[in-house]
């Protein structure tokens, strides 16, 4: 709730509404609420932090690497997390959320992508939906990936 301290003032219903909402989207249990943060696992950390963010209420959610450091159960529920997330709209702002995920994990961006940008070099290789990347890429490069990937 601290984190709206600083945002648009809210009654304290809506204030109470929104965090209810952003611990429901995060899988936040009572106990994970009882638990020291030192205590919290990786993954309960990242479901802490996609909370506190869904409070501010962003436009755009930018996730670097945000698996990177899960192990594969872990990183599993936290995806399902974000997929729960996907186009929610906003309780506080009534605005559809956008993600931005940057990864290297194939298995998330095909679970989780409506696009797939591939960058190379700083450039853009491929840009197309999620769907035409991982079945017909439409660049040669697109194609090497995805064949030296084994998909």
């Amino acid at each position: 709730r601290m984190a709206l301290q600083y945002g648009p003032k809210m009654s304290d219903q809506e204030t109470e509404e929104l965090y209810q909402h952003a611990l429901e989207i995060a899988g936040i249990t009572p106990n994970i609420l009882k638990t020291p943060a030192s205590s919290l696992s990786g993954g309960q950390q990242q479901r802490v932090g996609i909370a506190r963010v869904m409070m501010m209420a962003p436009p755009v959610l930018l996730l670097d690497e945000p698996t990177a450091s899960l192990d594969v159960e872990t990183s599993n529920h936290f995806c399902q997390t974000l997929k729960r997330m996907k186009g929610l709209i906003g309780i506080k702002d009534n605005i559809k959320k956008t993600f931005l995920m940057v990864t290297h994990r194939l298995e998330e961006a095909k679970f989780l992508g409506d696009k797939i940008l591939m960058l190379e070099d700083g450039k853009v290789v491929e840009y197309t939906d999620a769907a035409q990347f991982f079945t017909s890429p439409t660049t040669e490069r697109g194609k090497a990936f995805l064949k030296a990937e084994n998909l």
